[in-house]
């Protein structure tokens, strides 16, 4: 640690390309762990400063973190707010929903064509296979649509896989919520569009 009375004092030219090759191998070579994405040309600018001319000050770095904060202004931010507008769920959690809502689908179908086809009375048994089929439709839909209506409706996200936080903007949740119920919605039609075509179809016993 620096002395008393040292502790603003300016770091040595050894500290400073220290720092400066950190930089560079980290984020400027194509190989590196977190390459930045930035123009060739800027690429290799930074690489002839620091390789060629042996230049490790700040201003080598300059027009790279002008890049990157434009970045961060005009998409990565961007994208972050329309990702928090429009979706409540992970993406790591969207897969497991379809495949639970599918997999609800199938078997509430397969029920649904096992008592036609078994002729079984009375008819309004057809009906049953409704409970299975609406949530299954809600869990898909919620999974492509990454947004879950239930999550909506308590003002609730995830901000990773599993892992759960307070919608506190009332822009965000009045949209979550105006999806969520749209979502309700498509479930609930699809669902009895199915279910009163199955429960038409003639009894037709194997």
């Amino acid at each position: 640690p620096p002395a008393d009375g040292e502790a603003g004092a300016a770091p040595t030219e050894e500290e400073m390309q220290r720092a400066a090759e950190r930089l560079y191998f980290h984020y400027f070579l194509l190989e590196s762990p977190s390459p930045l994405r930035v123009s060739a040309r800027l690429r290799d600018d930074i690489a002839l400063c620091i390789e060629r001319d042996h230049a490790f000050d700040a201003e080598v770095f300059v027009a790279a973190k002008r890049h990157a904060y434009e970045a961060m202004r005009h998409e990565s931010h961007q994208r972050f707010l329309r990702e928090r507008l429009f979706h409540n769920i992970s993406r790591g959690t969207a897969a497991p929903r379809i495949v639970l809502g599918l997999a609800l689908i199938f078997v509430a179908l397969t029920f649904q064509l096992s008592l036609i086809f078994l002729d079984v009375q009375p008819k309004a048994w057809r009906w049953l296979p409704m409970a299975g089929l609406w949530p299954g439709f809600v869990c898909a839909l919620a999974g492509v649509a990454r947004l879950d209506p239930l999550m909506a409706l308590a003002a609730r996200y995830e901000s990773a896989a599993w892992s759960f936080g307070r919608v506190r903007d009332k822009t965000v949740y009045l949209t979550h919520l105006k999806r969520a119920l749209l979502l309700l919605l498509a479930a609930t039609l699809v669902s009895a569009v199915i279910s009163v075509v199955m429960f038409v179809v003639p009894g037709n016993r194997l």
